[in-house]
């Protein structure tokens, strides 16, 4: 592929608890297996900062997407940042690319701002702040190990060098959404970064409920939007853009992101490809007048509504 293609490929969740976060991971969704590790950084650099930084990690799979679970527990850096700010959440997506030189002129072209990079074994990896949408993603380059082939399913084990698959997982992964204030900017952006200039904006009305084990059945509300989905690799990535907000997640979402300078990346989903167990409740369910697809979000492994399931058709 070319040097400045694309491939959404990861999804990251700060998180408090990481090993809670794995454990909700592998038991409810069937994620994994995960590497659980720490990543002690003597004399690190982060704009004006400069000590010591101890980060805890673990990296597993959600069918084709790897899902990365965070918590800095000293020291400074983009994920601190975010973390200070907003506590938990889905801080970054995670961008394969084969040259972080020719992918920083790339997006910065198209407007991306560098905040910070970094090196990690062969792993470069560069953290870019997107003004339309916003959000943040995170180049990641594999260097001599090489980038894996994001249409490979038969590895099973998750590392951070190979190519990976999670045979066991419950709910595949194919899908990063991100609520933004104007789509026409986003889509731009995102379509030109990964490659496919040509996409399609529609209007539609989300019908939804908030419901409770007090009030199962809420009464629906509509919402009008704008959505957009540019394919961008493993992970495609949904716009929408609110016409009228209310007190649905994704009006809430652009709320806590003007309140704590957070951007609007809020859950990740896919189809379930086995029974899913879930003990909770659906913090929300929606439906698409238009296109028809309807949807549960759930609590995810930052305890937010992170987790989105779409039903089959």
């Amino acid at each position: 592929m070319p040097k400045n293609s694309l491939t959404a490929y990861q999804a990251c969740f700060v998180v408090n608890d990481v090993g809670s976060a794995v454990e909700f991971c592998t038991t409810q969704l069937g994620w994994g297996p995960f590497q659980h590790f720490n990543i002690p950084s003597h004399n690190a650099r982060y704009r004006q900062w400069q000590g010591d930084k101890l980060t805890e990690v673990a990296l597993g799979m959600a069918g084709r997407a790897q899902i990365e679970l965070i918590h800095v527990h000293s020291g400074e850096d983009a994920i601190q940042q975010y973390q200070s700010r907003m506590g938990s959440g889905l801080q970054h997506l995670g961008i394969l690319c084969q040259s972080t030189d020719e992918a920083l002129a790339h997006v910065g072209a198209l407007g991306a701002v560098l905040n910070d990079r970094n090196q990690y074994g062969d792993i470069t990896f560069s953290f870019i702040d997107v003004p339309q949408g916003p959000a943040m993603l995170e180049l990641l380059e594999r260097g001599a190990q090489g980038l894996p082939n994001a249409q490979a399913d038969t590895a099973h084990e998750s590392t951070i060098g190979r190519t990976t698959h999670s045979v066991n997982a419950r709910l595949l992964l194919d899908r990063a959404t991100l609520v933004t204030s104007d789509i026409e900017s986003s889509a731009v952006f995102f379509a030109k970064s990964f490659l496919h200039c040509e996409y399609t904006i529609t209007e539609d009305t989300l019908s939804y409920s908030a419901p409770t084990k007090q009030r199962p059945a809420a009464q629906h509300t509509n919402v009008h939007a704008l959505r957009c989905l540019i394919p961008a690799g493993v992970l495609d990535i949904e716009l929408i853009q609110l016409l009228n907000g209310g007190s649905d997640i994704y009006s809430n979402q652009l709320k806590r992101a003007a309140r704590h300078g957070g951007h609007g990346l809020i859950h990740v989903g896919g189809y379930p490809a086995q029974a899913l167990e879930f003990t909770a409740t659906p913090r929300f369910d929606g439906n698409w007048l238009v296109s028809g697809e309807s949807f549960s979000v759930y609590t995810g492994p930052d305890d937010l509504a992170s987790i989105q399931i779409r039903n089959p058709a």
